[in-house]
């Protein structure tokens, strides 16, 4: 967590200690340790932000209901979730990707993936050089959703 005024020098520290190589994201895990932060560094009268950067594959392999949960805790908790879907290089865009639904009234149907993907604000980046920009569009977005408020 910062603690103090935030840099155009800790951005670049951040943006540079960041790996894209690991296997799998346990998403429910880092909603969980988000919320915690989040909670002790400013209850829930303060409204903060949470940028989520991945390439948005396996949202629910740790359970559909878990990950829905603990994006409702965030809510709740009054942290405003961007999620940048990064696609440099990729062979398969989630745009493409389709996901299997088990339906008791209707059997089992294959659904667009990001028709089930769990967070309402998302960005697909397909150029990471465009990355810099993006992330003040969402900030700049987010402002503007919390001085409404």
């Amino acid at each position: 967590m910062f603690q103090g005024k935030f840099t155009q020098d800790d951005g670049v520290r951040l943006l540079r200690s960041c790996k894209y190589d690991q296997e799998a994201t346990h998403f429910v895990k880092m909603m969980q340790v988000s919320e915690s932060m989040f909670r002790s560094a400013h209850g829930r009268s303060t409204s903060q932000l949470l940028l989520i950067l991945s390439d948005g594959r396996g949202i629910y392999n740790e359970g559909k209901e878990k990950v829905l949960e603990h994006i409702r805790k965030l809510k709740l908790a009054n942290v405003f979730v961007v999620f940048l879907i990064i696609e440099d290089n990729c062979s398969e865009s989630v745009l493409d990707m389709k996901m299997a639904l088990f339906d008791e009234n209707q059997g089992p149907m294959v659904v667009p993936y990001l028709e089930q993907f769990p967070f309402s604000f998302y960005l697909i980046l397909k150029d990471i050089a465009k990355l810099p920009q993006s992330l003040s569009d969402s900030i700049r977005q987010w402002f503007e959703l919390v001085s409404k408020s």
